[in-house]
């Protein structure tokens, strides 16, 4: 066993916030030269990139965790992890026919830009993928365990985080895990609600620029491990 590095927050072109530079080539890379092991890919409402990402994961000896960041109908942002691209996938076509469909202005928010395996600029998504599904959190939590993954309150102390909208942690649907962002939050969180909830905590950068992604978080793990591995190591 030893402390590995994940970087699990972290958004590609696809997600509209993110900087053009954030393709998965540029990702893997990134996190190659900073020494992380582990890289999650959390665009918002959408795994279209993840095919991409596990591509370029590999040309990079870096282990992707595929995720999507789903905003439930109480605008709270939620992280779902899976073992498989496939099975983030099948979510996201559940996601999409759930999703508050709505146009926007790209010149002025951000692109959504899905790209192939060679990192090339494939399709641009026209509506806008951060909008709020028809699912509550109770129901997304239903879903992503009956999928075999794990789901994490994503930076809860933020906008569209779970604290900061709700006030409170809710019993239901059980979170083992909440994400943090900044160092002085961990203080609040562990005096709050560690022994309550049973809950653990990982600090993410929420990377939607190059810049941003760099050693913040470790796990335990195994000398050869998972995606099943690391799933269970962040609960």
């Amino acid at each position: 066993m030893g402390l590995v590095e994940i970087s699990l927050h972290n958004h590609t072109v696809l997600s509209p916030c993110a900087e053009l530079k954030m393709t998965p080539a540029k990702i893997m890379a990134r996190a190659a030269a900073e020494g992380i092991e582990i890289v999650g890919v959390t665009d918002h409402n959408s795994a279209a990139n993840l095919r991409a990402a596990e591509y370029q994961a590999e040309r990079f000896g870096i282990k992707l965790l595929p995720g999507i960041e789903i905003t439930s109908t109480e605008d709270i942002h939620l992280l779902a992890f899976f073992e498989e691209v496939e099975i983030a996938e099948k979510l996201a076509d559940m996601l999409e026919e759930k999703l508050f469909k709505r146009e926007y202005n790209p010149e002025r928010i951000g692109y959504q830009i899905v790209v192939n395996q060679d990192d090339e600029f494939s399709e641009v998504i026209d509506y806008f993928l951060p909008a709020a599904v028809s699912l509550g959190i109770n129901e997304i939590g239903s879903l992503v365990a009956k999928a075999g993954g794990i789901l994490i309150p994503a930076h809860v102390f933020r906008s569209q985080g779970l604290i900061k909208t709700l006030g409170f942690i809710p019993e239901k649907p059980g979170f083992k895990v909440l994400e943090y962002t900044l160092d002085e939050e961990l203080g609040q969180l562990k005096a709050k609600y560690n022994f309550k909830n049973r809950a653990s905590f990982i600090k993410s950068t929420d990377s939607h620029f190059i810049d941003s992604i760099k050693k913040v978080a470790r796990i335990e793990l195994p000398a050869k491990y998972s995606r099943k591995d690391i799933l269970g190591a962040l609960l």
